[in-house]
């Protein structure tokens, strides 16, 4: 009788470890469904850029890269972790030099964090 219970007490947790990984899994192919937008880059000052986005539904920051390279080989990050961010400054680029930017939101579900796909890339010229 013990060992029937003990059997049913395993069987029980292994089905909510199921089920908590399931809604983990489902959790997170909801949030990757969603996408970042950028809404503009601008450089009103020298040597810096004011990047904006649109909020993400339930997103608890955002990465924003930026380069020199339309591929981002080499770029940069830098990663804001608000929530309720929609834009940020970026300073310290070249003048006179086209820089390319792009956003992507995350949210920890389950300890790791989870990425949306990268926004469209717009493009700026430096002042």
């Amino acid at each position: 009788a013990q060992a029937a219970q003990k059997a049913a007490e395993e069987a029980v947790k292994k089905a909510q470890a199921a089920q908590k990984k399931a809604e983990t899994a489902l959790a997170k192919s909801q949030f990757q469904a969603k996408k970042a937008v950028i809404s503009k880059a601008v450089s009103k000052k020298k040597k810096t850029a004011i990047v904006t986005w649109k909020k993400v539904k339930g997103a608890q920051g955002y990465v924003v890269q930026y380069g020199t390279k339309s591929n981002f080989k080499k770029a940069k990050k830098v990663t804001l972790k608000k929530s309720g961010a929609t834009k940020t400054t970026i300073k310290g680029l070249k003048s006179k030099k086209k820089y390319y930017f792009r956003v992507r939101a995350y949210k920890k579900i389950d300890g790791k964090n989870v990425y949306t796909p990268y926004s469209a890339k717009l493009s700026v010229k430096i002042k």
